[in-house]
Order: C-alpha cells, then sequence, then structure tokens
C-alpha cells in the first residue's frame, strides 16, 4: 500500500476538474469526483468538532459549492492543491455551521460558538489513511477501464505487495507483461490525479 501512496502523494484530480470544466464530459466526471472526495470532507468536518448528522449535510454543501465554483479553480503551482481549494470550501462551511448553530435557541451563544469555531483547523486534518482512501476510491473508478489480467497484476503488485515474479508466474505471462501493467494503471491513475 506504501507504494501507491509514494506514487500518488499530493496529486490532484485535473483530468476529472478539466472534464466537469469544459461540460465535455458524458456525466461520469462529477459522480466519480463525488466518490473520490465526499467521504474526505465528511472526515474532515468529523475531525473539525461536527457532530455526524451535521457533517453529512456540510459534506453535501461543500459538494454543491465546488460544482458552483469549480470553473473557477485553477491548479497554480504547488500550494494550489486540488485538497488544499477543497479545504478551504469546506473550512467556510464548517466556520459557518458554528455561526448559525450558535445564532439558534437551543445553542449556547457567546464564548461557546465562538470556541467551536476558532477551533476549526487551519490546515487540513488529513490522516495519511485518508490520503490512501481516497487512492483506493480513484483506483475503484478506474478498474473498469482495464482488463482482468492487467488489473489483478497491477493490484498483486503495487497493493499486495507480490513480486513481479511470482504474479508472472500465476498468471501465466511474463515479467515484462507484469510491469506493464503496472506501468499502464499507474500511469491512468496519474493521469486521473494529475501527474504534477
Amino acid at each position: 500500500m506504501h507504494t501507491l501512496d509514494e506514487a500518488l502523494d499530493n496529486l490532484t484530480s485535473p483530468t476529472l476538474i478539466l472534464a466537469i470544466q469544459e461540460g465535455g464530459d458524458t456525466g461520469n466526471a462529477w459522480p466519480r469526483l463525488v466518490r473520490i472526495y465526499a467521504p474526505l470532507i465528511y472526515r474532515w468536518c468529523q475531525r473539525s468538532g461536527v457532530q455526524e448528522a451535521d457533517a453529512s449535510d456540510i459534506s453535501q454543501e461543500v459538494m454543491s459549492d465546488v460544482l458552483r465554483a469549480i470553473s473557477e479553480y485553477s491548479h497554480d503551482g504547488d500550494a494550489a492543491t486540488f485538497r488544499g481549494w477543497l479545504w478551504t470550501i469546506t473550512r467556510n462551511r464548517i466556520a459557518l455551521h458554528f455561526r448559525k448553530w450558535a445564532k439558534s435557541p437551543a445553542a449556547p451563544g457567546g464564548t461557546d460558538a465562538l470556541q467551536l469555531i476558532e477551533q476549526v483547523p487551519d490546515d487540513r486534518p488529513e490522516h495519511p489513511d485518508d490520503v490512501t482512501d481516497l487512492h483506493l476510491r480513484a483506483l475503484e473508478t478506474l478498474k473498469i477501464d482495464f482488463n482482468v489480467a492487467t488489473w489483478t497484476a497491477f493490484w498483486r503488485v503495487v497493493i499486495d505487495g507480490d513480486e513481479a515474479k511470482d504474479v508472472a508466474e500465476d498468471l501465466g505471462v511474463s515479467v515484462w507483461t507484469v510491469y506493464k501493467a503496472k506501468s499502464r494503471v499507474l500511469a491512468k491513475l496519474r493521469s486521473e490525479l494529475g501527474g504534477v
């Protein structure tokens, strides 16, 4: 698993983003983007102190904000990652949630509410497992693009950590074919997540 994270760490989704921005996609890009990133947004909400039911609502609001604003998103260097942009939108929604919560009749106001807003982290509340999960969700969306042998060879070498020679022997193919399968899937994944 570590190999996949090293290969893809800090990559974003320019192929998906471009397809959504240009509107030329056949409707696959937006559901794919949601499937990949919505669980991450949900975890960020929970780690920022948002209750479970509210985290679901905020996640939906964030995705709605993303859809409205994605035409304005552009990757301008290392600091402007898609996940960073996504976190900014999420953080604003979380802060708005706590401000609204503080004004509701049943909620405590004043200092307690202000402390909740101030506790929303500036940096993404992201764990290494979140990135791994993001990569695995992205992979699952690509699985249909490959035949079973290619996918199996890739999965066993990259995810399971099997030796290429053992995989080749089990599949009845050359070691070169196993490396080619690995390369093809990783290239497609880098394309999806951004070959930055």
